[in-house]
């Protein structure tokens, strides 16, 4: 019977240190050591053949962390090249793409102009830059007209549109045209008003 129990321990032991490299192993090599190290039973490893041979094993084991840092890894160079979602070609455009776009495109194109101007008026005294409306209607009265016509357009289209879209919006916030007819007629609307607004004002 003693002979079957000396024979057994290691199989138990092999079995124990198996469980526990399961449960330790993502710690890292060295909190396994340490649990040995403390423990009573610590000279098994030295005595035993197979629980030595394990020790190395485990030892010269990559930590679980390492083989999450490469998966990571693994994952973010296929992330690199996949389209994103939802990718914008796979749907048909559609005119409120584009008029919603625009209206943020325009709303920051004039903020940046009007705020941009009245930065520019208050502080053009401290620093001499003469920014006066004679000089400025001086300076534009020299350029050639095909600029003076691409100036106008560069600001009245952005104001033009940015206005009657904005009154759309207004009109939706009373919960009237939200329609899918509704949409695209406020819509062609904003668009025709726009656009004979903008030459309108190109001409004076």
């Amino acid at each position: 019977m003693r002979s079957f129990i000396n024979v057994a321990r290691p199989f138990s032991e092999f079995n124990f240190l198996l469980k526990y490299q399961r449960l330790h192993l993502s710690q890292g090599v060295s909190s396994f050591n340490r649990g040995f190290a403390i423990s009573p039973r610590g000279s098994v490893i030295r005595s035993s053949p197979v629980l030595s041979y394990v020790s190395r094993q485990i030892h010269n084991a990559t930590p679980v962390q390492n083989d999450l840092v490469e998966y990571n890894k693994l994952l973010n160079s296929q992330r690199a090249v996949r389209p994103l979602s939802p990718h914008m070609t796979i749907y048909q455009p559609q005119i409120t793409w584009y008029m919603s776009g625009f209206h943020r495109v325009t709303g920051g194109i004039l903020a940046a102009v009007f705020y941009g101007g009245a930065i520019a008026y208050a502080i053009q005294g401290p620093l001499g830059l003469g920014l006066n409306s004679d000089a400025l209607v001086a300076e534009i009265a020299t350029l050639p007209t095909s600029l003076k016509l691409i100036g106008k357009f560069s600001l009245a289209f952005p104001f033009a549109y940015h206005s009657f879209n904005g009154v759309r919006h207004l009109i939706w916030d009373t919960g009237s045209a939200l329609t899918l007819k509704g949409v695209y007629t406020t819509g062609y609307t904003v668009l025709g008003l726009s656009a004979i607004s903008t030459l309108g004002l190109c001409l004076i």
